[in-house]
C-alpha cells in the first residue's frame, strides 16, 4: 500500500484559466484559488480583498433579537452583568470583548473558572457568583450550549442567562437565548470570541465591533476555526489593526514589543501570541490574560507580560515532561493493534493535557485521549486527526461519562475511574469502523512544479494570506536526489542553501542522512519570502519527506558509518553482563553471536585478547523480555522465506524490516512493496516519527525499535538482535553479515593502518569536525580512500583510542594490540581467511 500523495484539489483547467485571466494572477495562484472553492471573478475579488462587506447580519442567529432585547433592558436599568468565560485563549478573548464593552455602561464583572474547576458552567461556580455579586444577568462566552441543568439552576436563583458559544450542541438546548453559529444555520463557523463580536455588532453596530477586531482575530487563529468567509475578514481586519501602531491596545503593543514582533502575521498569532494567552489558564489563573487585553495601566501590563512569558516557558517544560512520560508509557501498550491512544496518570498536569494530546496524536497519527485523576474522577482532553470526528466517537460512549463536550477535532471528557477500561476498549472498537485510511501516512500538496518556486511566484502567493485553518499555506511537492543539508549550529534544525532558495527542516537533524542520501526524495514544503541584509530569498520549510531506496548502491563505507553511528549512540564495544558473557543464538544463552556495543563503555575483549573472552556479546537495555530465553523470540529464515513473513503481516503497524546492505534494501523494496498491502515505508538511518508503521530500515541509527512487535533482519545483523529489541518476534536471515564482506574487501594491513592513525591523530588535534572533516584534513590526499579511513577510525574507536561525545572527537593515548579489534582482524583477512598483514 503506497503512501497517499494527494493534491488538495484537482481543478478544471478551464476554471483555472478563467480565474487567471480575470484576476491577472499566474496559473499557479489561480489554481490555488480554485482549490479554496473560488469559482468566479466576484468570489476571487472578495477572497483577495477581505473587508467589512464580508460580515453577515448578526441577526441571522435565531436568538440574537431576544438576547439584544434582554441586554438593552439590563443596560437601561443599570443591572449587574457577569460575563462567564473559559480559561483558554478563545474563552478569555471572548470574555475580554464583552467585559470591556459593558464595563462603562453598567456594573460588570467577569468569572473565568480555573482548569481545576473544569470547563463550562458548574453549580459550584454559579454559587460563587451568586454569593459574591448576585447579578441580574449571566452571559456565557465560549461555553454553555450543553449546560441545560446549570442554566435551570441559574434561573431557579432568579438570575437570567444568555448563552454565547460555538461548540457542538447536544439533543437539548438550555432554556435561554442561545447564540451559536451551529444552531439555526447561521452560515459561518465562528470561534467563541467571534460570537461575542457579533453580539457587540448587534448591540452597537459594526463601527463599535471594529474596536475588538484585534482580540477576535487572535482568538480566531488561536482556536483554529476555518479562515474562510467572515473569519477571514475578522483575521485580516484584526491584523490590519494590530499593525497600525496608533491602533494597538496597550497590552498587545507591549506584548509584541517584548517578543520582538514587528509586522504581525497569522503565524505569529498561532505560534507566539495565542500560546502565551493560553499559558495563563494552563499554568494558573486565566484572568491575567484577560487583564492584559483590557488593562490601560503600564506597570500592570508589564507585570502581566512577565508572568505570561514565564508561564509559557514553564508550560513548554511541563509539556516536554508529560509527552516524554506518555511515550515511555506507550512502550507497554500494544500500539500495533490500537487505533486510539488512551492513557491516564494522576501525576499529569491537567493544564497541558490538551497540548500533550495534540503532540501525541500528531506523532502517532491517531486520536489521543489523556487523563489526569482526582478523587476517583478522570478528567481528560481528546485530540483527533484528519478524517476522524472525535466528538461523534465520544458520543457513542457518553453513557460512561459524567461530562463531555467539544467538536470534530478536540473535546473534553470526565468519567469515573472504574469506567476507564470499558471506555478504552469501546473507543478503540469504534475507531475500527474507519478502516486503515485515516491512519495511513499521507502528504497533501497544492502544486508540484518542475522547478522550485522563485521569488516572484512566492510574493504573488502572499495575496492568499492570512493562512491558517481552512486556508493553509500552499505546500509544494519536490522530487530531489542531490541535496546537502547541514545542521544549524546549536540546534536540532538543518538547512540547505542554493542561490536565493533556502530549505529548512525544523527538528529534523536525525533525518539529515536520508535527505543527503542518493535516495529519491519526495519532499513536501511550504515557501515564503524572507530578507537578510536587504536581500530577499525564498525560504522553504519541510513538512514531511518520504523516499525510496536508491537503485544504485551506496558505497560500502555506509556500513562502516552505520557501525560507528551505532557505537556512538549506544556505547563502546562488547559487554560482559554481571561478569558473564551473553552469547549468540547458537550458544546456551541464545542470541545471534555477533558482537555488540555497550552503553557504559566496558569492553569484553576478543578471543585473542589477554582476558581470553569470546568476542561475542550483547547489550540488554530496557528489555522487558530480558529474563526470558531469547531463543524463544529468535527465528531464522532463508532469503526466499521473507514472503511468508510478509503474508503474515496483517496490520499497518508493528513490523520493522531491517537491512544493513543497501543492495538488500533496494532488492527487497522493489520485489515486495506491492505484496505488502499493509504499507511499507522506507527509512534511512532514523524514522521521521515514533509511529511504528511497517517500515524498511536501511542502516538504522538506533537498533532498539521500541514500539515494534516484530523485527525482521533481511541481512545477518551487525549486532546481536536480541540485545536491542523487546519485540515478541525477531526474524534473522541466514547468511553472511554484510559488514564482514565489506571489511574483507578493504584489505588494510598493519603498516597502512598505523600511518592512518598518525594522520587521524593530526586531524583531530587540528580541530577538524566529523568524519568527513577529519578525513579532508588528515587523509584526503587520495593516498588513502575514505573507505580505508572510516575502517581505520572504526578500529581505533573499538580499541578505545578514540572517543566521541558532545564535545567532539578526542584521543586516548594508550598502548594496545591491533589484534584486539574485531574490525581490524576482519579488514586484514582475505576471502579465504589468509592474513593480509
Amino acid at each position: 500500500m503506497d503512501i497517499s500523495y494527494k493534491k488538495r484539489k484537482t481543478n478544471d483547467e478551464s476554471l483555472v484559466a478563467s480565474l487567471a485571466e480575470s484576476t491577472g494572477l499566474s496559473r499557479l495562484a489561480a489554481d490555488l484559488l480554485a482549490s479554496r472553492g473560488i469559482e468566479t471573478e466576484e468570489d476571487a475579488k472578495r477572497f483577495l480583498n477581505p473587508c467589512a462587506a464580508d460580515f453577515l447580519d448578526p441577526f441571522l442567529m435565531p436568538d440574537m433579537r431576544a438576547a439584544v432585547e434582554r441586554i438593552e433592558r439590563a443596560l437601561k436599568n443599570r443591572e449587574k452583568i457577569v460575563v462567564y468565560g473559559d480559561y483558554d485563549c478563545d474563552g478569555v478573548s471572548a470574555a475580554a470583548i464583552l467585559y470591556d464593552f459593558f464595563r462603562d455602561k453598567t456594573e460588570t464583572s467577569y468569572y473565568i473558572p480555573s482548569r481545576k474547576d473544569g470547563y463550562g458552567l458548574s453549580a459550584a461556580a454559579i454559587d460563587k457568583i451568586a454569593e459574591s455579586v448576585f447579578p441580574d444577568l449571566i452571559i456565557t462566552v465560549d461555553c454553555g450550549v450543553t449546560s441545560v441543568g446549570e442554566v435551570e439552576y441559574i434561573k431557579e436563583l432568579g438570575i437570567d442567562a444568555i448563552i454565547t458559544d460555538h461548540h457542538t450542541p447536544q439533543d437539548a438546548l438550555p432554556d435561554a437565548p442561545v447564540l451559536n453559529p451551529k444552531v439555526g444555520g447561521y452560515g459561518n463557523e465562528l470561534c467563541g470570541a467571534g460570537v461575542a463580536l457579533k453580539l457587540v455588532e448587534a448591540l452597537a453596530g459594526f463601527k463599535e465591533a471594529e474596536r475588538y477586531m484585534d482580540i477576535a482575530a487572535i482568538a480566531t487563529v488561536g482556536d483554529m476555526v476555518p479562515l474562510t468567509g467572515e473569519n477571514r475578514a475578522i483575521t485580516a481586519l484584526g491584523l490590519e489593526k494590530m499593525n497600525v501602531k496608533s491602533n494597538i491596545r496597550k497590552g498587545l503593543k507591549n506584548l509584541f514589543s517584548s517578543l520582538k514582533l514587528d509586522k504581525i502575521t497569522a503565524s505569529d498569532i498561532a505560534f507566539t501570541i495565542a500560546p502565551r494567552l493560553n499559558a495563563a489558564g494552563r499554568m494558573g489563573l486565566a484572568d491575567r490574560a484577560l487583564e492584559l487585553l483590557v488593562s490601560e495601566d503600564y506597570f500592570n501590563i508589564e507585570c502581566l507580560i512577565k508572568e505570561l512569558n514565564a508561564d509559557n516557558a514553564e508550560r513548554q517544560t511541563l509539556l516536554s515532561d508529560v509527552t516524554d512520560d506518555v511515550y515511555e508509557r506507550l512502550l507497554e501498550e500494544d500500539l500495533n493493534a490500537s487505533r486510539c491512544i488512551v492513557l491516564a496518570d494522576a501525576r499529569w498536569d491537567g493544564g497541558i493535557l490538551g497540548l500533550a494530546c495534540s503532540k501525541t496524536a500528531g506523532e502517532f497519527n491517531r486520536p489521543a485521549l489523556l487523563f489526569t485523576e482526582k478523587d476517583g474522577v478522570l478528567k481528560g482532553s481528546a485530540r483527533s486527526v484528519e478524517g476522524i470526528n472525535i466528538f461523534e466517537a465520544l458520543s457513542g460512549c457518553k453513557g460512561l461519562f459524567t461530562a463531555f463536550g467539544g467538536h470534530a477535532q478536540a473535546a473534553g471528557v470526565s468519567l469515573p475511574r472504574e469506567n476507564f477500561a470499558a471506555f478504552k476498549q469501546k473507543i478503540n472498537e469504534y475507531m475500527r469502523k474507519y478502516g486503515n485510511k485515516p491512519f495511513l501516512p499521507s502528504a497533501v500538496y497544492d502544486a508540484a512544479p518542475k522547478e522550485k518556486p522563485d521569488l516572484e511566484t512566492v510574493r504573488e502567493l502572499r495575496a492568499l494570506e492570512p493562512f491558517g485553518e481552512g486556508n493553509p499555506r500552499p505546500v509544494f511537492w519536490f522530487k530531489n536526489r542531490e541535496m546537502r543539508f547541514t545542521r544549524i549550529k546549536g540546534t536540532s534544525h538543518i538547512k540547505e542553501r542554493s542561490g536565493t532558495f533556502e530549505t529548512v527542516g525544523f527538528n529534523m537533524a536525525d533525518g539529515a542522512e536520508l535527505l543527503n542520501s542518493l535516495a529519491e526524495k519526495n519532499l513536501f514544503a511550504t515557501a515564503d519570502c524572507c530578507a537578510y541584509n536587504n536581500a530577499e530569498y525564498v525560504k522553504a520549510v519541510i513538512q514531511c519527506c518520504y523516499a525510496s531506496p536508491p537503485e544504485e548502491c551506496f558505497d560500502k563505507v555506509r556500513l562502516l558509518e552505520a557501525y560507528l553511528s551505532a557505537a556512538a549512540a549506544n556505547g563502546r564495544n562488547l559487554i560482559v553482563q554481571n561478569g558473564e558473557e551473553i552469547n549468540g543464538a547458537n550458544s546456551p544463552n541464545g542470541g545471534d553471536g555477533n558482537g555488540s556495543l555497550t552503553q557504559n563503555g566496558n569492553i569484553a575483549c576478543g578471543a585473542n585478547s589477554p582476558n581470553g573472552k569470546d568476542e561475542r556479546g550483547s547489550l540488554i537495555q530496557n528489555d522487558k523480555n530480558a529474563g526470558k530465553n531469547v531463543s524463544e523470540r529468535v527465528k531464522r529464515f532463508e532469503k526466499d522465506g521473507v514472503s511468508d513473513i510478509i503474508k503474515d503481516t496483517d496490520e499497518i503497524y508493528g513490523t520493522a524490516f531491517v537491512a544493513f546492505d543497501d543492495r538488500t534494501a533496494a532488492e527487497f523494496y522493489k520485489k515486495f512493496r506491492s505484496e505488502c498491502d499493509k504499507l511499507l515505508l522506507f527509512c534511512y538511518r532514523a524514522p521521521e516519527s515514533r509511529n511504528p508503521y511497517n517500515r524498511l530500515f536501511l542502516s538504522p541509527k538506533d537498533l532498539r525499535f521500541n514500539y515494534y512487535g516484530r523485527v525482521v533482519y533481511l541481512d545477518k545483523p551487525l549486532f546481536d538482535p536480541t540485545a536491542y529489541s523487546s519485540a515478541r518476534g525477531i526474524f534473522v536471515c541466514s547468511g553472511e553479515n554484510p559488514l564482514d564482506g565489506a571489511l574483507r574487501s578493504i584489505g588494510l594491513n598493519g603498516e597502512r593502518i598505523r600511518e592512518l592513525y598518525i594522520r587521524i591523530r593530526g586531524g583531530i588535534n587540528g580541530g577538524a569536525e566529523g568524519l568527513r572533516g577529519i578525513y579532508s584534513q588528515s587523509a584526503g590526499d587520495k593516498k588513502f580512500s575514505y573507505t580505508e579511513f572510516v575502517a581505520a577510525f572504526a578500529v581505533f574507536y573499538e580499541l578505545g583510542l578514540i572517543e566521541t561525545g558532545k564535545n567532539g572527537v578526542k584521543l586516548n593515548e594508550k598502548k594496545t594490540d591491533l589484534e584486539n579489534s574485531s574490525v581490524y582482524r576482519k579488514c586484514t583477512r582475505t576471502a579465504d581467511g589468509e592474513s593480509g598483514k
